[in-house]
């Protein structure tokens, strides 16, 4: 399997990373994404939801 950019950041995963890893449209996810793909994707948000969001340390 080939190395491949991701997508954004100049990044390239090869090997054994990229053989667990598949494209969804401009993402590069885990294989088990399609697990959760139709729960993620038909996801309902509340009024009530609280959303936490939080960055890396640079």
């Amino acid at each position: 399997m080939s190395a491949r950019e991701i997508p954004y950041t100049g990044n390239v995963i090869s090997g054994s990373l990229l053989a667990r890893c598949k494209r969804y449209g401009d993402f590069i996810l885990p294989l088990q994404y399609k697990e959760y793909k139709d729960d993620i994707e038909n996801f309902t948000v509340r009024d009530s939801d609280i959303w936490l969001c939080g960055f890396p340390k640079t």
